[in-house]
């Protein structure tokens, strides 16, 4: 007689205990998942995690309250502290950029708020048997491979060292130094101007450069501003 297979424990954290509750009865659903503890603040999380080694799978959100750690570094946090732990991560935020820095961080999995969420306890087993889980629509749109990160010719003062492609691809000098004017505030328009080009030379190496970058629009570009940046720093 075969023994019992044990349950997949998960600990999940989301700022939305609606969200919470949701994952918790779907999951629930699942006979061989169960979810040990749930929380709505990092630290709190963190804690538990340190105190019960036998949680096999976590659920984060990666847009979490305001002033508390951004998703980024609560992957990094778990991936180091929490080696045995699969990271998956559940999150409205879901674009190309996002997610591939999330797996190149640590997480093994990534599902949007949108997806199907019948979906779940799927992803969860995948992701504790070390497998990496995405959507398909979302597989298709990344290049997984190594980051590249390329140094600007004049880096801002104060600021981290060179514009990361999380698609893999790298930014010519060109597309480079108008990602960083953008950055400064220069306008399309600007940025020709001050460069001698034309506004249709500067749109088109803008373009190409959020394609690279997995960003859509400027409001994307400035919102993940610091995970577009390599700073090559540890984990805080």
């Amino acid at each position: 007689m075969n023994a019992k297979r044990p349950l997949i424990r998960v600990a999940l954290l989301d700022d939305h205990d609606v969200v919470l509750f949701g994952m918790q009865q779907l999951l629930a659903s699942d006979p061989g998942i169960t979810v040990a503890a749930s929380f709505t603040r990092i630290q709190a999380f963190l804690d538990y995690l340190r105190s019960d080694p036998e949680v096999d799978v976590v659920i984060v959100d990666y847009n979490l309250v305001p002033g508390e750690d951004d998703g980024l570094n609560l992957i990094r946090r778990i991936d180091r502290y929490f080696p045995h732990i699969n990271i998956l991560v559940v999150s409205s935020l879901y674009i190309p950029a996002t997610v591939s820095l999330a797996l190149q961080n640590g997480a093994r999995g990534y599902m949007g708020k949108a997806d199907a969420i019948s979906q779940l306890p799927s992803a969860v087993r995948m992701v504790h048997q070390g497998e990496q889980w995405l959507e398909p629509r979302m597989r298709e749109k990344l290049t997984l491979a190594p980051v590249v990160c390329v140094p600007f010719e004049h880096d801002l003062p104060g600021e981290p060292v060179g514009v990361r492609s999380s698609r893999g691809a790298d930014l010519t000098a060109r597309e480079q130094e108008v990602i960083r004017r953008l950055l400064e505030g220069s306008s399309v328009t600007d940025i020709a101007q001050s460069c001698n080009r034309s506004i249709k030379t500067i749109s088109a190496q803008k373009q190409s450069a959020f394609r690279k970058l997995g960003v859509r629009n400027n409001s994307e570009l400035f919102k993940y501003r610091r995970h577009i940046f390599d700073d090559g720093g540890t984990p805080a």
